[in-house]
C-alpha cells in the first residue's frame, strides 16, 4: 500500500521531468510550447552563421554569398522532431530525473533549407565568364578532300559538386567552427552529340591499318605550336580510292600570318631557326603508317642531317618537307578502299598518328632496312615487305636515304 502511494506521489514529478535536446552542438531546454522552442533554436542558428559566407572562386573571379542569404533551418521539420522526442521520452528517464536528477539529452536531427536557386544563379554568372560552348564533329570539304573535323567539348562548372559540398558542410556542422566555406570551382566537360569517333563509325572507317607515336618536347613552345598546326591540317582527312595526298597542299605555306613560329629546322644543311620549323616530325610520323597501310609513295625526301632532335623516327623512315620545293605525297592504290588519318597530340608530349580503313587489310606489311655507316656518313636502304601471315610474298624497294651524322 505504501509503495503504491509513493508511486502515485511521484507521477506528477515524472510528468514534469525536464527535457533537453542537443542541436547545433548546444543543449536546449524543451518547453511545452514547441513553436517557441523551435524559434529559439532558429535564433541560435542565425546567430552562429552571422558574418559567415560561402566563397566561390574560378580563375580569378570570386563571389561571396553570406550564409544568411541562402541557408536556414526547416521549421516544420524542427517542430516535428521536437514533438517526436517528447513522445519517446520514456518513464524511466523521467523517473531517473525525478529521483536522481539524471538529465538525459536527446539528439535532435535537423534539416537545413538551402536556397539552391540563389547558388545556381551565382554559379551561372561564373559560367558565363568561363564556360565554353561545344562544337559537334562534322564532315566537310577541305582542299579537295572529305574531312571529319573533331568535336570540341563544352565546359561548365560542376554545379552538383558545389551543392554536394555545401550540403556536406552544413550537415557535418563544419560551419560552427569555420568562418567561410571556400570552394575552388571545377569545370567538367560535356561531350557533343556528334563526335569524331561516331562519324568515323558511320563511315565504316573503323579498322586500324597502322599507327605510330613520336615524342615531342612540351618545353619547346614554338615547335609545339607548329606541330599542332600541322596535325590540325592532316587530321580527319579521308583518302578515297586512287586519290593522291600532298602534305604541302594540305598544310599550305608556313608563314607567320598563318600562325607558324620560328623553331629549329634544317636549312642549307644546318640546324637553324626557321618559320614552321619542326613540322617535318608530323610528315615523318605519317610516312611509316602510310607505308604500312599499303599506299604508294609518290614523293619523299630524307633529312640531310641526323642526330639529337631529329631522331624521333628511325633512320630511313623520315620525310623532310620544304614548302613548296620538297613535298611528301602518297597515293591510295586500292580501287575499293578508303583511309582516314587521325593525327593528334596526346598528353602534350606525343604525336599520335593512326590510319583507319573501311575494310581489314588482306595483307600485312613490314619495313626492312639495310644500313651502312662510314665515319659521319650513314646510308639506309628501305624496303617494304608484303606478308601473308608469316610468309613474305613480296619485297619492294622504297628509297635510298643518306645522312650526315652529328652529336
Amino acid at each position: 500500500m505504501k509503495k503504491s502511494l509513493m508511486i502515485l506521489m511521484l507521477i506528477p514529478f515524472m510528468l514534469c521531468a525536464e527535457l533537453r535536446v542537443r542541436c547545433l552542438n548546444r543543449t536546449f531546454l524543451i518547453t511545452p510550447n514547441v513553436k517557441k522552442t523551435a524559434a529559439s533554436i532558429e535564433d541560435e542558428f542565425r546567430y552562429i552563421v552571422r558574418g559567415k559566407s560561402l566563397v566561390l572562386e574560378m580563375e580569378g573571379s570570386r563571389f561571396s554569398i553570406p550564409y544568411e542569404d541562402f541557408i536556414g533551418m526547416k521549421r516544420r521539420n524542427l517542430e516535428e522532431r521536437i514533438m517526436e522526442i517528447r513522445k519517446i521520452q520514456n518513464s524511466w528517464d523521467k523517473l531517473n530525473f525525478t529521483l536522481f536528477n539524471k538529465k538525459k539529452v536527446y539528439d535532435l536531427e535537423t534539416e537545413f533549407r538551402i536556397d539552391e536557386e540563389l547558388v545556381r544563379n551565382r554559379v551561372e554568372e561564373l559560367n558565363q565568364m568561363h564556360a565554353r560552348s561545344g562544337v559537334d564533329a562534322k564532315i566537310s570539304d577541305f582542299k579537295g578532300f572529305e574531312r571529319i573535323t573533331r568535336e570540341e567539348n563544352a565546359t561548365r562548372i560542376n554545379l552538383q559538386e558545389v551543392m554536394d559540398n555545401i550540403h556536406r558542410h552544413f550537415e557535418s556542422l563544419e560551419f560552427l567552427t569555420k568562418p567561410e566555406l571556400h570552394l575552388k570551382l571545377r569545370m567538367i566537360e560535356i561531350v557533343p552529340l556528334f563526335s569524331f569517333a561516331g562519324l568515323s563509325r558511320e563511315q565504316g572507317l573503323i579498322f586500324e591499318s597502322a599507327s605510330i607515336e613520336t615524342h615531342a618536347d612540351p618545353q619547346d613552345e614554338s615547335r609545339m605550336n607548329n606541330l599542332l598546326l600541322a596535325l590540325r591540317d592532316i587530321d580527319g582527312v579521308i583518302i578515297k580510292p586512287r586519290q593522291t595526298v600532298s602534305y604541302n597542299h594540305l598544310l599550305g605555306a608556313r608563314t607567320k600570318s598563318r600562325g607558324y613560329l620560328d623553331a629549329n629546322g634544317i636549312v642549307g644543311g644546318k640546324l637553324v631557326p626557321s618559320v614552321g620549323g619542326g613540322i617535318c616530325q608530323v610528315s615523318s610520323s605519317l610516312y611509316g603508317p602510310v607505308l604500312l597501310s599499303g599506299m604508294d609513295i609518290i614523293e619523299q625526301h630524307n633529312h640531310s642531317l641526323r642526330g639529337p632532335g631529329l631522331d624521333y623516327v628511325p633512320a630511313g623512315e623520315d620525310a623532310a618537307v620544304v614548302y613548296p620545293d620538297k613535298d611528301f605525297s602518297f597515293r591510295n592504290p586500292f580501287p575499293d578502299r578508303r583511309f582516314l588519318i587521325s593525327a593528334r597530340m596526346v598528353n602534350d608530349t606525343t604525336v599520335s598518328i593512326k590510319i583507319f580503313t573501311d575494310k581489314p587489310l588482306t595483307f600485312s606489311y613490314r619495313l626492312d632496312k639495310k644500313e651502312k655507316q662510314s665515319g659521319k656518313n650513314l646510308s639506309v636502304k628501305l624496303f617494304r615487305l608484303k606478308c601473308n601471315g608469316d610468309e613474305v610474298i613480296e619485297r619492294e624497294f622504297i628509297t635510298d636515304n643518306y645522312y650526315k651524322l652529328f652529336d
